[in-house]
């Protein structure tokens, strides 16, 4: 289906935090079934971080931008980018005459070329300054990202046990609610399971936040439960879900589903 202005729109206000929380789980739901809508969420966020470098949002708008999008990795590596590009020269034809240069124009008839089309032309132009911009800012952002974890104070682990959501829903009860303290570091998340395992049962995780999965530590295990570690900083407030994958002695697998609310 295509893409209109109003979604569009609706993207631009969910990366500004300018949705309510419905409204954010409604297009949560569609941008993991539309492809369409996902490519616009990803070319968003680079006009989102190129509009912010340029100075374009409102202050509220910044506000939220830097304290959510621009803390994650993601945001960084693609501010510097942005950063980078923004520092490199435009390319200029050169003449056989370059004492007698073209009269600059007295007024702009055209409109400056967009962030995409100043990255294309230089890419076909520069592909060797392009691939040295490109280390260098990578190697930014690993330091960055070393340096912040460096320097990230010690804060607590916060304990909760959740039950599978096929329990929850058989009983009535949505998400379970999680209110984090400030100086939390880490969510640890007791799995209760719905029967005993035999021993010799292997376990493993993986925190799905609607958009995107990643793998995390199973901790602690016995024959009615499944400990695992996530970092504060892979969380914020919005749903989640942990899908734990059971493997059994005999090789079959069980799939379990623990979902939960940060506020």
């Amino acid at each position: 289906m295509a893409l209109n202005n109003h979604d569009e729109a609706r993207v631009r206000e969910y990366l500004l935090g300018q949705l309510s929380e419905p409204e954010q789980e409604k297009l949560e739901e569609r941008l993991m079934v539309e492809d369409e809508l996902f490519d616009e969420f990803e070319v968003s966020k680079d006009l989102l971080v190129e509009e912010y470098c340029a100075g374009g949002l409102e202050s509220a708008e910044r506000h939220f931008f830097e304290e959510h999008f621009l803390r994650s990795v993601e945001g960084q590596q693609r501010r510097e980018f942005v950063l980078a590009m923004n520092c490199l020269p435009a390319s200029q034809p050169q003449t056989d005459d370059e004492s007698d240069p073209a009269p600059a124009p007295m007024f702009r008839v055209d409109p400056p070329p967009t962030f995409f089309e100043r990255l294309k032309t230089f890419v076909r132009t520069q592909p060797s300054v392009l691939a040295t911009v490109t280390s260098m800012v990578l190697v930014v952002a690993v330091v960055f990202a070393v340096i912040r974890f460096r320097s990230r104070p010690a804060g607590q682990t916060f304990p909760t046990t959740l039950e599978s959501y096929s329990l929850n829903r058989a009983e009535g009860d949505g998400p379970t609610r999680i209110k984090l303290p400030p100086n939390t570091a880490f969510l640890k998340l007791r799995l209760q399971l719905s029967k005993p395992i035999a021993p010799g049962t292997r376990f493993k995780a993986e925190l799905d936040d609607r958009i995107n999965t990643k793998a995390i530590d199973i901790v602690e295990s016995d024959n009615e439960s499944a400990t695992v570690l996530i970092p504060a900083d892979l969380i914020s407030h919005r749903q989640y879900a942990v899908k734990l994958t059971v493997t059994n002695p005999d090789g079959t697998e069980q799939q379990r589903s623990y979902r939960f609310v940060v506020e």
